[in-house]
Formats: C-alpha cells, structure tokens, sequence
C-alpha cells in the first residue's frame, strides 16, 4: 500500500531479509547452574533472516536529499531465523539450545524497538551533513 501527502510518503509492503555470511560475532555467557561453572561461547551468526510485514514511513523535505528521515516499523513481531556456530565450526548438537535460546532472545529485543506502536527513526538529513557539508 501506499498514501501520499505533501510531507510524508508511507508504504506498507512484506518484507524478507536474508544475509547469509558471517555477519557479526557475540559473545555468550551464562550464569552457574548448581555445580557447573559459567560458560563463555564466542559465537559467529552465519544466516539471518527477518521476514514480516513492514511500515515505511518517508518523511520529506526541502533541503537535499529530498527526504529528512525514515521511520520504521513491523505491524506484527516478525519471524526471525538465525544460524549460529562457535568459532567458525558447526554447532554441536548438545548445543542446539542455545540458537533457540539466542533467537528467543533477538526477538524480544526487536519486538520492544521495532513492532507497532514502537517506531525507530533513521535521520537521513542529518547523514547527509555529516557526510557532505561537513567537509
């Protein structure tokens, strides 16, 4: 969908995004459970996706680059898979839970910031003369 007006252009569009490298490295530790030591797993992310349904807000503007900022957001909690493994190896299967662990995690985390009524605001303009007139 899309509405238009003087100031704002807004889409509502699905949407998937998918990386399939290593995208970030993370360091998980967890607590002691009864006798056992904490655990400290150096983690790579080899596959992430975030498939959902997506609101776009493109709020206009004068001045270059035609657009001030872009706000964002899901409708619904998006679905979020994730692919783990520890220091470049594949994961071993005891260790399974804790990709659920970590994904359950992540989703939360998006589902404050990211899901209907929350919105996250990308300031373009303010990029733009950063990069550009601060020269």
């Amino acid at each position: 969908m899309l509405w238009l007006s003087s100031s704002w252009i807004k889409l509502v569009c699905g949407s998937m995004f998918c990386y399939t490298a290593t995208c970030c490295q993370m360091l998980v530790k967890s607590r002691s459970f009864g006798v056992l030591a904490p655990l400290s797993v150096r983690l790579e992310a080899t596959h992430v996706q975030l498939k959902g349904r997506l609101h776009l807000g493109l709020l206009l503007g004068p001045e270059p680059p035609g657009i001030k900022g872009i706000y964002y957001s899901f409708t619904h909690p998006p679905d979020l898979d994730i692919a783990v493994r520890p220091l470049g190896m594949p994961l071993p299967p005891g260790l399974s839970r804790l990709t659920g662990a970590l994904r359950g995690v992540l989703s939360n985390i998006i589902n404050k910031r990211i899901v209907e009524p929350e919105r996250r605001f990308f300031d373009l303009h303010q990029m733009y003369l950063d990069k550009h007139i601060a020269r």
